[in-house]
């Protein structure tokens, strides 16, 4: 027996360093699409919030003759009070899954003028859509969005997300049939 036969060889100096560069080229080639990624996720959470909103909402009218939450009139005139109208959002759609969270866009929540939360309590980055207080009117304009994201958070191209009667959620150019 030969003592070559039992001798494993080990890498040399140069292939780790051929291993080193390949893996930071890869990296380097990667890292501008991490951005992008992020921003793609956090469209993709916003349209589950709006998804649990639309069901929220549907859910609610089940319990409630099919009829669209109706806010109240005190919240409604006079000076516009926000953070006690999304209170009220909030305690009418807690009851069917819909938490605080749901109600705020994570591409908002990154950006620099995200709401204070020391001074916020209740804050939302969709606006319901305000029906009269009759039995299916929130399904019989099955054109008109059930809640509407407020601001450009997704890209000046993007547009808005909004959620239809149906449960879709449509973005931006499709809202108006454009492509």
């Amino acid at each position: 027996m030969t003592p070559g036969l039992y001798w494993k060889r080990g890498y040399t100096l140069l292939e780790l360093l051929i291993v080193l560069t390949m893996v930071a080229a890869l990296a380097t080639l990667s890292f501008p699409m991490y951005g992008y990624l992020r921003e793609k996720a956090r469209d993709a959470a916003c349209i589950g919030n709006l998804r649990i909103l639309q069901q929220g909402a549907a859910t609610y009218m089940l319990d409630h003759d099919a009829v669209w939450p109706q806010m109240p009139e005190s919240l409604e005139q006079g000076e516009p009070d926000e953070e006690a109208m999304w209170k009220w959002w909030h305690d009418e759609l807690k009851d069917y899954g819909v938490s605080k969270r749901h109600w705020i866009c994570p591409s908002e929540l990154a950006s620099v003028d995200q709401p204070d939360s020391e001074t916020h309590d209740f804050y939302g980055s969709y606006i319901p859509t305000a029906y009269e207080a009759t039995p299916n009117i929130a399904f019989y304009w099955s054109s008109q969005p059930w809640f509407i994201e407020r601001g450009q958070f997704h890209g000046d191209t993007h547009g808005p997300n909004v959620a239809m009667p149906d449960g879709t959620v449509r973005q931006g150019p499709a809202l108006f049939g454009q492509k």
